[in-house]
């Protein structure tokens, strides 16, 4: 995506925002946070909205991931703020929150 933009070659980057929209659906906590890092890269708001849906679905176990400190104060105020968030007590929050 960063290579498309960088040398603005428009079909390619239509090509990747294709791509993102087909991944967004089929979501694991293995896939959601790097979904959701070229997301906003690529400016997809439909794919980043799923994508922060499902991180806050899947909360507890997708911020013990190391790829969780790389996503924007933006993504993380809009997963804490999502209605979908889904954690078993406040303590998690505050120690992802901490450990971000």
């Amino acid at each position: 995506m960063s290579v498309a933009r960088t040398y603005i070659v428009p079909s390619l980057v239509s090509q990747c925002i294709q791509r993102l929209s087909l991944v967004s659906p089929r979501l694991t906590p293995d896939t959601a946070l790097e979904t959701l890092l070229l997301s906003v890269q690529a400016s997809t708001t439909n794919v980043e909205r799923r994508c922060i849906q499902f991180v806050a679905r899947h909360f507890e176990v997708i911020t013990a991931q190391s790829n969780f400190l790389r996503i924007s104060f933006l993504s993380l105020s809009n997963i804490l703020s999502s209605d979908y968030l889904s954690v078993k007590t406040e303590d998690v929050l505050f120690s992802s929150t901490i450990r971000w």
